[in-house]
């Protein structure tokens, strides 16, 4: 799970725990899968930020899932299709850290 101001949700991401207004009033439950619309009215609600779901085996930070790479791949570097398949793990971590979760619920 991750706090997100809302210049950073996209589409798509999964709510983590509900969001809240002034009031305590529930605007949207936890799993609500964003979208545009959903995205707009909060920041017309002016809520700050969000907490998003980490899609499954994100619980480690994106730096220790590269280094874990390099490291596997370290004796097999003189292998070249060995290097196609860690240049290709490499950009899946990076694609897997930009964007999260799917499913919807009602705003």
């Amino acid at each position: 799970m991750r706090r997100l101001g809302l210049d950073k949700l996209k589409p798509g991401m999964k709510l983590a725990k509900p969001v809240l207004n002034e009031n305590n009033v529930v605007l949207l439950n936890s799993d609500t899968v964003l979208t545009e619309e959903k995205i707009s009215k909060l920041f017309a609600m002016k809520i700050d930020s969000v907490c998003i779901k980490e899609k499954p085996g994100m619980d480690k930070p994106k730096e220790e899932m590269i280094k874990s790479i390099e490291l596997r791949f370290e004796r097999l570097k003189d292998e070249p299709i060995m290097d196609v398949i860690k240049r290709a793990l490499l950009k899946h971590v990076e694609d897997l850290y930009g964007e999260t979760g799917s499913k919807d619920n009602s705003f």
